[in-house]
């Protein structure tokens, strides 16, 4: 007997609706410094000025690295700047220093937009939402695994669905 247990939901056997992603930068980005502001968001940067960023993207074997790798492509951008991270939390840090631009979900973004660290960058593409699973035997995993899936599953449950 499997069950799943995602950032958001109960513990189901099925995937959640992930949250929405929002492209973050830190006040000042490199290429984008110059471009259109209005009310702490930059507007609609060309995809030529998105690529001159440095892209901080989930790793490497990941749908969001393969996305962003082919949305840049399809555009005719011969050469961007893509840092993976097996982890979002070093993109979310990296975009706070600074040093890049990054997809991110809106719920991880939502303190630092507001208190100014980051801004949204209104461009005309987001790579596909990020899935969060753990998947286990309940029959083979210790019993603080289930202890902790449970946890996770009341702290989802208990976070607005509007992120």
């Amino acid at each position: 007997d499997q069950t799943i247990a995602s950032n958001v939901g109960e513990v189901t056997n099925a995937p959640h609706k992930p949250a929405s992603n929002s492209w973050c930068a830190a006040r000042a980005p490199r290429n984008l410094a110059c471009a259109r502001r209005f009310n702490g968001h930059i507007e609609q940067p060309s995809t030529d000025e998105m690529g001159r960023e440095t892209i901080l993207a989930h790793g490497r074997d990941t749908q969001q690295f393969e996305e962003v790798v082919a949305h840049f492509s399809s555009a005719g951008k011969k050469r961007v700047d893509i840092v993976p991270s097996n982890s979002i939390s070093p993109s979310l840090q990296m975009a706070l220093a600074g040093i890049g631009v990054s997809a991110l979900p809106a719920a991880m973004v939502r303190e630092p937009i507001a208190n100014g660290r980051l801004v949204i960058i209104d461009y005309h593409w987001v790579p596909t939402p990020l899935e969060f699973l753990a998947r286990y035997d309940r029959q083979t995993v210790p019993a603080v695994v289930e202890d902790v899936a449970a946890l996770a599953s009341e702290i989802a449950a208990a976070y607005p669905k509007t992120c």
